[in-house]
């Protein structure tokens, strides 16, 4: 571990002194407990090692819920330390006492209620309790834990008696975490692999991954010998680091709009790395008429399979079970008619998209989306917001190289603490990040600004403001126009520019896309924190979306 996210009150004063001591712990202070859990989420995200939240007794530990549920179902380890009254005090009216056992239900992977310490502690069970925690948080499936730990007063012992606890932690802690890590199996499956070799309509999807860079290799590898697509998820590793020469299919999702793409470009076999995919459009094509195998291979044992096609699963690194594929189909060669065919419906995509970003005159949050990942440089990392903000990338914005870090919080896909996660990432970030986000979860979230402008992280916020839920003028609902604007989209006639001021942010508006990419090549290019606010419309959005979705559904995109 090398980060603790500290929201301080009396009663957790013996884990606040104990984390200033520990060497090379880096500490993240924050007085609202729900924009340290999201702090804490950021950077277990960025870093994949276990980040650690500490907070005081009562309410302040249920103030972690959203963010340790996010961790749970987006499985990013977190160690949550809630103080507490001891067990005499409880449901006895103390103050700030409420019942802290298993706080978190089932969102954590376990929870424990310890003893409280005395003077005769040799602190050798915490300990054991603590490495336990920690390797269980950080082996399969990873997510979160509870530790919650009464204190009797005094809350401090003595200052030598803290030194003498220090050398026997320190002493037991390294061989009691290694007895506790385990080690994933790959895949090695004779009927995936014939399968493989027996057709040449295949396809392989990319999901949500946290994999290394190694993936990648072994995936442009694996395509080779299939002859199979690549579909590539935003926040996969490959739609936005992609090898040169690797076929991924980045306008999936509005393709299969159109049907005769639809039809005659099914595939036979799906090879799936990683979590869900993002598209519903995409998700629900592959279930409508199920292939012959579908092969689900995750780092996570909880593999999402909520549409029931998959055939085979596998809990592997990403790497070593696409290495292990390629060692079993060594010498196959497979034909390219079938990637060739989605490739060229893609770049006829492609080509419909450009063509009605040029006849447009007004902004459109499409082409926005895509021309920040177009032009966010190499290796810096991009956040995107939950809602619409991802949608809009997969939807509009094509593959590209130059190694881009992609993430979302995508396990619960809420849009609460969003600018607390993607500020958790820029702290710990040698590079810059990029949060891409909307107006509803931006003003949930405002409070973050006061952390990302006291430490003046490098974080450029490109906030879409089309006063309201812009992705619910999808829904049926919108044509009720008596109850959608009060109560579905809910416009709210904010500008965000005072609030950038209060926090000591550098803010811009801009209406128009030359201006936008004249803007943020500046931002991106000086330091510190920035919000380049963009004015959109929800109703030119909505009539953008349906002529373009119109043109894609009526070209011909196959030869």
């Amino acid at each position: 571990m090398r980060d603790a996210v500290i929201s301080s009150g009396a009663r957790c004063a013996p884990l606040v002194l104990a984390a200033t001591r520990t060497r090379g712990l880096r500490l993240h202070a924050f007085p609202d407990e729900r924009a340290a859990g999201f702090r804490a989420l950021g950077i277990a995200k960025f870093t994949r090692r276990p980040a650690v939240l500490i907070c005081t007794s009562g309410t302040a530990g249920a103030n972690y819920h959203p963010a340790v549920i996010e961790a749970r179902m987006a499985h990013v380890p977190l160690i949550v330390l809630t103080a507490d009254r001891p067990p005499e005090l409880r449901g006895t009216g103390a103050p700030q006492t409420i019942d802290q056992v298993e706080l978190y239900g089932g969102h954590v992977l376990r929870s424990w209620d310890l003893d409280p310490p005395s003077a005769q502690d040799d602190g050798l069970r915490w300990t054991e309790i603590a490495a336990e925690a920690v390797a269980l948080c950080r082996r399969d499936p990873v997510g979160p834990v509870h530790l919650n730990i009464p204190f009797r007063e005094p809350l401090l012992p003595a200052c030598e008696r803290i030194d003498e606890l220090d050398r026997s932690a320190r002493d037991a802690g390294d061989t009691r975490l290694r007895a506790h890590e385990a080690i994933n199996p790959g895949c090695n499956w004779e009927d995936p692999v014939r399968s493989i070799r027996d057709t040449a309509r295949g396809i392989i999807v990319c999901g949500a991954d946290d994999g290394q860079d190694a993936f990648l290799p072994a995936l442009e590898k694996l395509a080779r010998l299939t002859g199979f697509p690549v579909f590539a998820d935003p926040i996969s590793r490959v739609r936005f680091s992609a090898p040169d020469g690797l076929p991924v299919i980045s306008h999936y999702d509005l393709t299969l709009l159109n049907r005769e793409c639809a039809e005659q470009l099914r595939p036979e076999l799906i090879i799936r790395f990683g979590g869900l995919p993002t598209s519903k459009r995409l998700n629900e094509w592959m279930a409508a008429t199920p292939p012959v195998g579908c092969i689900c291979i995750d780092s996570h044992s909880e593999i999402a399979d909520p549409y029931g096609v998959a055939t085979h699963k596998a809990v592997s690194d990403l790497a070593d079970a696409c290495n292990g594929l390629c060692e079993q189909l060594a010498g196959h060669k497979a034909g390219t008619d079938f990637a060739e065919a989605w490739q060229l419906a893609d770049q006829r995509v492609r080509a419909i998209l450009d063509s009605a970003a040029g006849e447009r005159e007004d902004l459109f949050e499409g082409d926005l989306a895509a021309h920040v990942m177009d032009q966010t440089p190499a290796r810096s990392v991009v956040f995107l917001s939950s809602s619409l903000p991802i949608r809009l990338v997969d939807s509009y914005a094509g593959a590209r190289s130059g190694r881009l870090r992609v993430m979302a919080n995508r396990g619960a896909n809420g849009i609460d603490g969003v600018v607390s996660t993607a500020a958790g990432a820029a702290s710990v970030s040698p590079d810059p990040v990029v949060l891409l986000i909307g107006d509803i979860a931006f003003l949930y979230d405002l409070n973050a600004l006061a952390t990302v402008s006291r430490e003046r992280l490098n974080l450029k916020i490109v906030l879409i403001n089309n006063d309201g839920g812009g992705i619910f003028s999808f829904l049926p609902l919108s044509e009720h126009a008596d109850v959608f604007e009060t109560l579905v989209a809910m416009p709210h006639g904010l500008v965000f520019t005072k609030a950038a001021e209060m926090f000591g942010i550098t803010h811009v508006s801009v209406s128009t896309m030359p201006e936008f990419d004249r803007r943020f090549s500046s931002l991106m290019s000086a330091p510190g924190p920035a919000i380049i606010e963009v004015a959109t419309s929800r109703s030119r959005t909505l009539e953008f979306t349906r002529a373009i979705q119109r043109r894609i559904s009526e070209a011909g995109l196959l030869a």
